[in-house]
């Protein structure tokens, strides 16, 4: 009986030897990384990283120049205004001789023919208007060989008679004129006296005129203006 109590003892102490032994052994076990097989193959790689595609940066804005400035409307030339002439002779003492004459002109100028009586007699004449910007030159100049020469009165000389015109405004004056030639042959007997100018050292001026003529001149209307032209 002695045999078997001590093989019972026996079993009870190493109990709790072997609960720990196995409780060490699970423990090594969990803790116990798994040998690696050397004949398996490799892992693969990771997946690379996707390629970022490039943003092109958002275009810079171009600075659009300032639009020019706006043509500057051109000035607007003045009209060319025709004018309407009347024009008749008259005596010293203002009495009418022969008929009027009116006639229209251009804005650059035109001519008329006319006949003027002189001492008596009938005489073809032409005249000349030219127009300039701070008026116009009238000149008379005769058709006849019988008259050689006119002569403005006031002037003394000989060539165009300038007129102050202003624009688009009625004009009035009275033209005088001395004649010479065969036409007039007692002028070598009529009262005058000697003088001097640009144009002849010495000349007989006369003291009355040969010729006076009453000229008006007025701006034509639009109406008129186009039939002119």
């Amino acid at each position: 009986m002695i045999v078997p109590r001590l093989l019972l003892a026996a079993t009870l102490a190493a109990a709790p030897l072997a609960t720990a032994a196995a409780q060490g052994l699970s423990s090594g076990m969990l803790s116990a990384s798994p040998t690696a097989d050397p004949t398996a193959p490799p892992p693969p790689p990771p997946p690379a990283a996707p390629t970022p595609v490039p943003v092109a940066p958002p275009p810079t804005a171009i600075a659009k120049p300032p639009a020019p400035p706006p043509p500057r409307a051109a000035p607007q030339r003045a009209a060319r205004v025709g004018w309407n002439v009347a024009l008749f002779q008259v005596d010293p003492l203002g009495t009418l001789i022969g008929s009027p004459i009116e006639f229209p002109c251009t804005a650059s100028g035109c001519e008329q023919a006319l006949r003027l009586d002189i001492a008596g007699k009938p005489y073809s004449f032409l005249i000349e208007l030219t127009f300039v910007p701070k008026g116009a030159y009238f000149a008379l100049q005769p058709m006849q060989k019988e008259i050689s020469k006119v002569v403005d009165f006031e002037a003394a000389a000989v060539g165009p008679t300038f007129l102050k015109l202003r624009p688009n405004t009625r004009f009035n004056t009275t033209l005088r004129f001395t004649l010479t030639g065969s036409a007039l042959p007692d002028a070598e007997q009529q009262p005058g006296q000697l003088l001097t100018n640009s144009h002849s050292l010495v000349f007989h001026r006369k003291l009355k005129p040969d010729v006076i003529l009453k000229f008006s001149i007025s701006p034509q209307s639009e109406a008129e203006r186009k039939v002119v032209e």
